[in-house]
């Protein structure tokens, strides 16, 4: 799983980064920003896929290893306090997790200064891009702290494993 969550994650962190860039670019170009418009609006619909199947992803593994936990530890008759109440718990911290960095990432695309009702409103313009990197941000410190949650789950369904093998 460590190098599927790497892989995913990272393409997240780099795709975000891109949406980012494209945006700064087109806004720091100076001239129109029309023709970068499109391309930043594509790269952002991506980006937002891609974070929630980055997230999604790793939530389903941590549900699916809490129930293979929870049935190991009934067969070779374990603490279910020291294992199964600990992955329930594992579970739901990177959930919370998930769902900041999937929020944070949607309330960066809908807050844009493009258009919609609020069309030329001053406001959206500063706050979609202090949405971006905010979004940039918890996604990277959600990715470091499932990791750690992974690694710590690792450990766990080895100790598990090793009990079923005695």
């Amino acid at each position: 799983m460590r190098g599927i969550f790497l892989g995913l994650h990272l393409a997240n962190l780099l795709m975000l980064a891109t949406v980012f860039a494209a945006g700064v670019l087109a806004k720091a170009a100076g001239v129109d920003a029309a023709p970068w418009l499109p391309v930043h609006m594509a790269l952002a619909i991506f980006a937002s896929l891609l974070a929630a199947l980055a997230h999604v992803a790793t939530f389903t593994y941590f549900m699916a290893t809490t129930n293979w936990l929870a049935a190991a530890t009934a067969k070779a008759d374990l603490d279910t306090g020291r294992f199964v109440v600990s992955a329930r718990a594992q579970k739901q911290r990177v959930l919370i997790w998930a769902l900041a960095a999937v929020a944070a990432t949607m309330l960066a695309m809908f807050v844009w200064p493009g258009g919609g009702p609020d069309a030329g409103a001053r406001w959206t313009g500063p706050a979609h891009l202090v949405l971006a990197y905010l979004a940039l941000a918890v996604n990277l410190v959600a990715a470091m702290a499932q990791y750690g949650h992974l690694r710590a789950r690792g450990r766990m369904m080895d100790q598990v494993l090793a009990s079923l093998n005695e």
